[in-house]
């Protein structure tokens, strides 16, 4: 189901808003501020003593989801806070002890009872800060090894049931530079707690501290468990079935997954493991993108979303994408102060295609932002709850890749924090964008799995995300399907330095002098493959010398057009090589072909000779052309010298002509000459090398350039070649059987055939033996079908070469 205009979704239960206001108040609400609006439906108050506490629904979330990832640190939520100056280490312990002290949450456990999950909060405790002093280190090492004491406690799984859920270690670098590495477990924590509480609280104590005074701070009125249930007993009334009415009619059943091309197959688990990509978009490129986005009605994060819906599009061709976000969570006056578990995870959907400009995507971001942050009150598990969609153990459900925006720094002199310094070695989602607006541009982050994406992968996404971010706002009313992806470096390299293709090849050396040196080379070993028939090298050789010297006495020299109207067979070989051999070229005509197309290429061609059989002699228009039948004449060339003739070729003579297929008008005979066809088999021995035991099928007709690549190609270098009957061609069924059979290793077909033969592999065995490279041409080719490649072949390898 495509995204609804939410307002129209919306407009009898949200008053009009001026823009410039709208953007305010979604700025707002995305960096974690409350926003105002109908009163909730329950004042939070604090819980009876004694209560058994509820998870609240993100963490009931959060814990199911630990247990599926057992051992796992994809819910370690590592950030680091800076300071530059002086500072008392023992001050800054007592200000941790009592941030831990205030906000229950980072006391509480989650163990079972009655085998449900509940919220045990601890007693205070003493805290202990561990410091390691890396002074004695030289500067060079200090950052490293800072980095690895951090890394390893975010990448350290929590004990649930028992606790702590809190990691904090200060590392001294020098004499006035500290990190403050500090890891929750996202049961006890989210994003908006540092920037909205945990920073400004570590900065007011430590001053007070610092100053022998007691805490300015005043005792907080509610817990996070007082929340956990006051927010079961809201989940009801017409408010709430409005909100799940919403997220149906967007969401419906029918969400996509996002079909990223992987780097490995995609595992049937999800692994949850995860690495850190770190860049940087520079201040100038997000000015630019920020004025475009206020002149829209829209915010930075908006404007950071469509440039994402921009390039998953470029990368996957899907037009319809599902990105997720986070939400502060955070309405009621009485959260803004307690640190815990309130952002709510939710779908921003998008329609995209090929003429949709940046202008209206970035509309489209704006308003389907706008219609998430409306009714984002519904917790994901009551979205997939209630929605349904499709599931799969190796995937998040509706989206699988999320942008999360970082809330705005507050001015905390001598205190600075960042996320996301050090991996915790997990990941939840596919890829995960986290921007952090600063000074300097926008320092981003990217978590992605590397069991489906390499490195290099991911810095090349993050590259072409960063130029789109760049070029889309001086071109906002151009296709985002036109706007330039590749960075300039990439350009320099793909107009230069792939186009300096000058590469060493047989300059000297015509198509039948290759087979001849391979011929000599292995005379024993098998050419051709067919129904009942092994043809040898050293066979097919003396059938061509025998062939050639009979068209020469029939008058055939150099640069001559002889017609070839036979079946896909080893007949159709011997031809092509005996009219190469006799320095002619050769020029297709397809027996299936109308009999006034026939006569028209065989007068345009001027063809002297036709080479046939009896069975297709009454297909052929009576041109007074000379035929020359092979089964007829089969004893009379069996007495032929079967010694080679002198060459007389030369590599720039012809040696085929095919012509086109006359969509457009009238056929044209296109000329392929000898050195250009040995220029590519060697582009493609090079490139693609065949290795020892390689089978190839030999099943385009020779009216399609392609024929020239699939029989010469594996020919000229050793490799046996399978023939493909008609017959067999037309039953895809019995293609897959005679490619098994024969243990064919690589392929060239069109798409269309691809696909069929695809579902065909889907339905098989995975045992049954199949090609290990698959090479497309002759029609584009799809990334849907790409796609559905990976996902049934995922061991082989798919070349795409049309127009190469």
């Amino acid at each position: 189901m495509k995204n609804p205009d939410p307002t129209s979704v919306t407009e009898d239960r949200n008053p009009v808003i001026p823009a410039a206001e709208k953007r305010a108040l979604l700025a707002k609400y995305l960096a974690g501020r409350r926003l105002k609006g109908p009163p909730a439906p329950l004042d939070v108050s604090r819980r009876a003593p004694g209560s058994t506490v509820p998870l609240s629904l993100a963490q009931r979330q959060v814990w199911l989801h630990s247990q599926f990832a057992h051992g796992s640190s994809i819910y370690n939520e590592p950030f680091t806070i800076h300071r530059r100056g002086p500072l008392d280490i023992a001050v800054l312990e007592r200000t941790l002890e009592e941030i831990i002290r205030r906000h229950e949450a980072w006391r509480t456990t989650f163990p079972l009872v009655d085998g449900h999950p509940v919220q045990i909060v601890r007693d205070a405790v003493n805290f202990r800060l561990p410091v390691n002093d890396l002074r004695g280190l030289a500067p060079a090492d200090r950052d490293r090894e800072a980095l690895r004491l951090g890394a390893a406690d975010a990448s350290k799984p929590f004990d649930l049931a028992n606790g702590p859920l809190l990691r904090v270690r200060l590392v001294r670098l020098d004499d006035s530079e500290y990190r403050l590495y500090v890891t929750p477990h996202q049961l006890i924590f989210d994003g908006v707690s540092i920037y909205r509480v945990f920073l400004e609280e570590l900065a007011i104590l430590y001053e007070a501290f610092s100053a022998n005074r007691p805490s300015p701070l005043p005792e907080l009125t509610i817990q996070y468990g007082d929340f956990a249930l006051w927010q079961h007993q809201s989940l009801e009334g017409e408010t709430f079935r409005e909100h799940i009415a919403y997220w149906k009619s967007v969401l419906g059943s029918d969400a996509p997954f996002l079909e990223l091309q992987t780097d490995h197959p995609r595992p049937a688990l999800q692994t949850f493991r995860g690495v850190l990509h770190r860049f940087l978009i520079p201040r100038p490129h997000v000015e630019s993108l920020k004025q475009l986005c206020q002149s829209s009605g829209a915010t930075l994060f908006m404007g950071l979303l469509a440039s994402l819906y921009s390039l998953l599009y470029r990368y996957t061709g899907q037009e319809d994408i599902l990105i997720g976000t986070v939400t502060a969570g955070r309405k009621l006056p009485e959260l803004e102060k307690l640190m815990g578990l309130f952002i709510n995870p939710v779908v921003l959907r998008a329609t995209l295609s090929d003429t949709v400009t940046f202008r209206e995507l970035l509309a489209q971001a704006r308003d389907v932002t706008a219609g998430a942050l409306s009714h984002d009150d519904v917790p994901f598990d009551y979205l997939v709850k209630e929605c349904q969609p499709h599931r799969d153990p190796s995937r998040n459900p509706f989206f699988q890749t999320m942008i999360s925006m970082q809330p705005v720094l507050p001015s905390v002199p001598g205190w600075d924090v960042t996320v996301y310094d050090v991996n915790n070695g997990g990941s939840k989602l596919d890829l995960h964008f986290i921007v952090d607006e600063r000074p300097e541009g926008i320092l981003g982050r990217l978590v992605y799995n590397p069991d489906l994406f390499d490195s290099g992968t991911i810095a090349r996404l993050v590259a072409h995300w960063q130029t789109l971010i760049e070029v889309a706002p001086a071109s906002p009313d151009s296709p985002v399907s036109r706007l330039p992806l590749l960075s300039e470096e990439e350009r320099k390299k793909v107009v230069l330095e792939w186009n300096d293709t000058n590469s060493d090849y047989p300059r000297d050396a015509c198509i039948h002098d290759l087979f001849e040196v391979q011929a000599a080379r292995t005379p024993n070993q098998t050419a051709l493959l067919a129904e009942g028939q092994r043809i040898t090298y050293g066979e097919l050789d003396r059938r061509a010398n025998q062939l050639s010297r009979w068209l020469r006495k029939m008058g055939i020299t150099r640069e001559d057009l002889v017609g070839v109207c036979l079946e896909r067979s080893p007949e159709m070989v011997i031809a092509l090589l005996g009219i190469l051999k006799a320095g002619a070229a050769y020029v297709p005509l397809d027996p299936a072909y109308p009999r006034d197309r026939l006569a028209f290429m065989l007068e345009d061609a001027r063809i002297r000779l036709l080479i046939t059989k009896e069975k297709f002699s009454g297909v052929l228009p009576s041109n007074g052309i000379e035929l020359l039948s092979l089964d007829r004449e089969s004893k009379a060339l069996a007495k032929q010298s079967a010694s080679p003739l002198e060459n007389t070729s030369r590599p720039a003579d012809a040696a085929y002509v095919i012509y086109t297929s006359g969509s457009t008008g009238k056929p044209k005979g296109v000329v392929g000459l000898h050195q250009g066809a040995v220029n590519r088999f060697a582009w493609m021995w090079k490139q693609y090398p065949f290795q020892p035991g390689e089978v190839c099928c030999q099943k385009t007709s020779l009216n399609f350039v392609d024929s020239v690549w699939e029989i010469f190609g594996p020919l000229l270098q050793g490799v046996p070649n399978v023939m493909v009957s008609d017959e067999v061609l037309t039953d895809s069924e019995r293609l897959v059987q005679q490619l098994a059979a024969q243990r064919v290793s690589r392929i060239v077909l069109v798409p269309s055939l691809l696909r069929v033969i695809l579902e065909i592999y889907a339905r098989r065995k995975p045992s049954l033996q199949r090609p290990i490279m698959w090479i497309s041409s002759g029609e584009a080719l799809t990334p849907e079908l790409v796609r559905r490649f990976r996902q049934i072949m995922p061991v082989c390898a798919l070349l795409n070469l049309y127009g190469s």
